[in-house]
């Protein structure tokens, strides 16, 4: 007997035809092993970036929540340019919106002169290159408030991003105008109190024994 798919040998048996060689099979399972390897791969690995995901948008969420409302005024300063605020930052400066400073120099929204002479403008270089080279920088600043008014701060820039022209700092500014107010009276009251004990140990010096 003999048709396609059987062939009787010459030992009188009949067998089925390989149609696929067995290393062609061996190949074939290896193949398919390594299919359904890389698709659980990719399927587990997928889990993960989602999960990693959730957690980066919840850290940023965290993040942008306690920017938002810190009570300390938080500005991010690119390439010497204000780019990005939070709420305390608009109430110090006596804005109302985001929009009515966004992208302005500190120098313009500071006295053309600082406390020491300097003009702001080049001061504004002079601070940012410190955090650069230090990594941070904590200095005393004359800003200036919408409506005109001078006041004195304290702001520490960290430098987040160092990269060929693109520099990123982190700012923090806090008002110490009363602060300062406070210490001058003092100093003022300390050095009224030594001129006081002065003039009585003179008058004692001066006075005879009785």
């Amino acid at each position: 007997v003999y048709n396609i798919s059987r062939q009787k040998w010459s030992h009188g048996k009949v067998g089925v035809i390989p149609f696929i060689p067995k290393w062609l099979k061996s190949s074939l399972y290896s193949i398919i092993g390594i299919t359904i390897l890389l698709f659980v791969f990719v399927v587990l690995l997928r889990n993960r970036v989602k999960k990693a995901t959730i957690k980066i948008e919840e850290s940023e969420s965290k993040f942008r929540e306690l920017y938002e409302k810190s009570g300390d005024a938080i500005v991010i300063n690119q390439n010497g340019a204000i780019v990005d605020f939070n709420q305390a930052m608009i109430k110090l400066f006596g804005y109302h919106s985001k929009d009515e400073f966004k992208g302005v120099h500190p120098s313009q929204i500071s006295p053309e002169f600082q406390p020491d002479g300097k003009s702001s403008l080049e001061k504004v270089e002079e601070v940012l290159n410190l955090a650069a080279l230090n990594g941070t920088h904590r200095f005393e600043w004359m800003h200036k408030k919408r409506d005109g008014e001078d006041f004195l701060c304290e702001i520490l820039v960290t430098l987040i991003i160092d990269e060929p022209n693109n520099r990123i700092f982190h700012g923090v500014i806090r008002e110490i105008t009363s602060y300062k107010q406070t210490e001058q009276e003092l100093i003022a009251a300390k050095e009224a109190a030594n001129n006081s004990l002065q003039q009585i140990k003179v008058i004692q010096a001066n006075t005879p024994n009785v």
